[in-house]
């Protein structure tokens, strides 16, 4: 048997994770897979090696005799101190529980994949990678578990006796492939999992041996969540279908935990609101157009837009019926949040947020070096230190602390793990990941079968999903969509134009050989140009004309709100002026109430002055800055007004 022929044994996997058996681990693997064939009988090395030649792999008891006589070897072996070649010896009864445990079920998950693959029509030489793939999630899903219920300083070490082949990044079709079966599978497949999690969780446990308070509250009730901007969004729908229903699940498992609140501040219902409406806005040119239009981007090329495909769901629902109604449908946060949570289980936190300044300065230098806006930095470091300050002195045992943040930002996570290593701060982070989450609810070593559902959907890699499209993609997508509206007729709909066009044209060659003709213009008289060439026909007046609708109408819209910016200003001051200061009775919807015996000369006084001071001012800002002002609301609306 060749060296990749050891590498499928079931252990190896196993101890191929431990940094400092690294170089011995194939022996090592090997020895303790000759014990638990055969029930973990007394073998001495003669034996063992005699065992391993029957099955073609040659091995010298000599160069056993290496392995057993280590230090980090050692622990595992029930061997006497005068230990010898010729000694007989075995695996201590806890390892070999644990170990054959998880071999039998290593069997079942090969039987498993094997039986996927066939039935999908996939090389089977996708087996190993595929397995590999699931073993090491299993592996960093636990190793993340295992640095909660540990001191910091602890946790440290245990990332450098560890090691994860790849980091976890491998291609994107294993991926694809690994993702499928995770989806696909059922209850047998829910089985294995359930067993592997438990004993990968059972060996780090052993090997490392922490120093766990076996009576920690496992409970896990009475827990207050706030909830970050970031898994919001995913909440929502915003960021795919498949993260929307994963942080659906893990609510509802929440929410059957007795106790369990969830807060939402308020900077972070402000954050989030900006958040979608960024998202909504980068897509609402297109959302003007068809569902039968808009399913096509899908075809258009590997990529996609959630927001987009979140609109079409929503409508598909009967929920909304246009883009005015799929931002209605999210305008306000946390009535949304009651909706889907509970209307009794979902608070709002108005209070100011307080802070320390020296643990504020260290969050905001780590966090200005990653791509996060400066306002995400400065709202989310103020909001870390705030949920700490709820914790007060309890902030050590991962069972009792009762205030945490859930969210996706892992980035934020590790660097604030990172600075409580370097203050030597032995305390849990605020944050928390759905998947730590989900992995502490069950209890400190096994998973039940009611989580295993939703569990298993965490561990789908998410670089196998599609790529986003870009703004500058949509735009072209959009435009697209518009010369093919334009030139539908009875023969042909635009289904046909869309899926033609980018059978003649991918995509990206779309996108390079617009980018070559220079500015927006010629970019719109360019793809005019390639959408004449494929069918044929005269499409620029129509199109043209289309566009030029387009621009009129946004004109318009942004020349109204210039005047009634400027020129509404006296109307206010004069309603200003009536209500509080001259007629404290004044009803806005009851003219009557308005004038008084009273307050008439007064009146006169306050016309003269709006004649004389506040109608010119008006003018004179209408007149400096009008146009501006009309120019950044056409940019808002997309507009270039040298394009008009």
């Amino acid at each position: 048997m060749n060296k990749e022929n050891i590498k499928e044994k079931r252990l190896y996997f196993l101890f191929s994770k431990l940094n400092n058996k690294q170089a011995n681990n194939t022996h090592f693997s090997l020895v303790v897979d000759t014990f638990i064939n055969n029930e973990n009988s007394f073998f001495n090395l003669f034996e063992i090696s005699q065992k391993l030649h029957a099955i073609g792999i040659s091995i010298k008891p000599e160069a056993l005799e290496k392995i057993v006589g280590e230090k980090s070897y050692k622990s595992y072996f029930e061997v006497p101190e005068q230990f010898r070649i010729d000694t007989p010896f075995r695996l201590k009864k806890i390892h070999y529980d644990n170990l054959s445990s998880y071999k039998n079920y290593y069997e079942k998950l090969d039987n498993y994949v094997a039986d996927f693959l066939k039935s999908n029509n996939i090389s089977t030489d996708k087996a190993e990678i595929v397995k590999e793939i699931l073993l090491t999630t299993l592996f960093k899903r636990n190793l993340s578990f295992l640095k909660q219920l540990i001191s910091s300083k602890d946790a440290n070490k245990l990332e450098s006796i560890l090691i994860l082949d790849k980091n976890g990044h491998y291609d994107d079709e294993d991926c694809g492939i690994y993702n499928n079966l995770i989806l696909t599978s059922g209850a047998d497949f829910n089985e294995i999992l359930r067993v592997l999690l438990y004993k990968i969780f059972e060996f780090l446990q052993l090997h490392y041996n922490p120093n766990i308070d076996k009576t920690l509250n496992e409970t896990y009730k009475n827990k207050v969540f706030y909830l970050d901007s970031s898994f919001i969004i995913r909440l929502f729908g915003f960021d795919n279908e498949l993260r929307e229903h994963r942080a659906l699940e893990l609510i509802n498992i929440l929410n059957k935990i007795e106790g369990v609140k969830f807060i939402v501040h308020n900077s972070t219902i402000t954050e989030t609101q900006v958040n979608i409406k960024n998202l909504i806005d980068r897509v609402s040119k297109l959302l003007g157009h068809s569902d039968k239009a808009l399913l096509k981007l899908n075809e258009i090329s590997n990529k996609k837009s959630d927001t987009v495909e979140l609109y079409l769901r929503l409508k598909k629902k009967g929920k909304i019926v246009n883009r005015e109604d799929f931002s209605l449908h999210f305008n306000n946060v946390l009535i949304k949040l009651k909706s889907i949570i509970g209307s009794n289980l979902v608070d709002r936190d108005d209070k100011k947020i307080t802070y320390s300044k020296d643990k504020l300065e260290s969050l905001l230098s780590e966090l200005s070096s990653t791509e996060k806006t400066s306002s995400r930095i400065d709202h989310i470091s103020k909001l870390l230190l705030y949920i700490e300050g709820l914790r007060e002195s309890n902030t050590y045992n991962l069972y009792d602390i009762k205030y945490w943040l859930i969210t996706t930002d892992n980035t934020t996570l590790k660097i604030d793990g990172k600075i409580r290593a370097i203050n030597e701060d032995n305390s849990k982070s605020v944050c928390i990941l759905p998947t730590e989450l989900l992995r502490t609810i069950s209890n400190r070593t096994e998973i039940s079968a009611d989580y295993i559902e939703v569990f298993k959907q965490f561990m789908v890699y998410s670089n196998a999903f599609e790529e986003q499209y870009s703004e500058k993609e949509l735009e072209t997508i959009d435009k697209v969509i518009t010369l093919a509206e334009t030139a539908n007729n009875d023969e042909y709909d635009v289904d046909y134009y869309i899926s033609n066009l980018f059978d003649e044209i991918n995509l990206e060659e779309l996108m390079n050989r617009l980018q070559k003709v220079g500015n927006k213009e010629k970019e719109d008289l360019e793809l005019v140009k390639i959408f004449e060439e494929t069918f044929g026909g005269v499409y620029r007046e129509k199109y043209f004309a289309l566009i030029s609708t387009r621009k009129k109408i946004a004109g318009l819209v942004s020349k109204l709100l210039r005047y009634l910016t400027f020129f509404s200003l006296p109307a206010v001051i004069l309603i200003l002026f009536l209500k509080l200061v001259l007629n404290p009775d004044f009803v806005f919807l009851e003219p009557l109430t308005y004038v008084n015996d009273g307050n008439w000369s007064k009146l006169e006084f306050i016309f003269t002055l709006i004649q004389i001071i506040v109608v010119p001012t008006s003018i004179y800002l209408n007149k400096k800055y009008g146009a501006r002002i009309e120019n950044w609301l056409n940019n808002i609306m997309g507009i270039n007004k040298n394009e008009a």
